[in-house]
């Protein structure tokens, strides 16, 4: 991997995104609302947990639409075969890719953390589970930006699998019958490991979202091969 090819890739992606307000829009919406809520009168404890329940959404947020819609867009535009045919390779436009997301990423991430009242060991503990979810998602957003054949059809396809990804916590603790199910879903393990950040991570977070993320890289590579775009 050529560390040069990713930089300028990378810094591709933040040259186009000033072009791109739907996207730029994405990533700040649920920090906007979380910011309005803080300005509420609202309990400070119920502004924490609110905020501890959008870090799930706002990940699937941004790792689907920052994937998933940028690659689509390249491959429309037929960006994305001329990019692997000047030598750089599909895992280097990948890891510009997912550096693209987390940096945008990473503002709105810091926002709920302060607003979330993390503090010491706990901000450790949800890095590293906001880390392990936005890899599974921004997989799993480039596998759909590989399938659509425009931007507007990934946006088609991105939008259901949002609202499954982002509020099936939500739903999983409303309805006690879909948690069977739910917690074997990232997003869930995230939603608990947030509710319950004062606590050590538990083995089975652990377990069940590199779990899904073994899932999504495999299903990537699968699509991948039958979709390249360097032949």
């Amino acid at each position: 991997m050529s560390f040069l090819r990713i930089k300028t890739v990378y810094g591709k992606q933040l040259r186009d995104l000033t072009k791109n307000p739907t996207l730029l829009l994405g990533f700040l919406v649920l920090p906007l609302l979380g910011f309005f809520f803080s300005k509420m009168d609202i309990p400070s404890e119920e502004i924490r947990m609110m905020t501890r329940l959008y870090i799930p959404m706002y990940v699937a947020m941004c790792g689907l639409m920052g994937t998933g819609t940028t690659m689509a867009e390249e491959k429309e535009k037929n960006t994305l075969r001329v990019l692997m045919m000047s030598n750089v390779k599909p895992a280097e436009y990948m890891a510009s890719i997912c550096l693209f997301v987390l940096t945008i990423e990473s503002f709105g991430v810091a926002y709920f953390i302060y607003l979330g009242g993390f503090h010491g060991i706990e901000i450790l503990r949800a890095i590293i589970v906001i880390l392990l979810g936005s890899l599974c998602t921004m997989v799993l957003g480039s596998t759909i930006g590989l399938i659509a054949k425009s931007q507007m059809n990934a946006n088609s396809y991105l939008t259901p699998v949002m609202m499954v990804v982002g509020i099936l916590p939500a739903l999983a603790g409303l309805n006690r019958d879909l948690y069977p199910i739910a917690k074997y879903v990232y997003s869930t393990q995230m939603s608990e490991a947030m509710t319950n950040i004062s606590k050590p991570l538990s083995l089975e977070t652990i377990i069940i979202m590199l779990a899904n993320m073994a899932l999504c890289v495999a299903i990537f590579v699968r699509v991948y091969k039958k979709n390249r775009l360097d032949d």
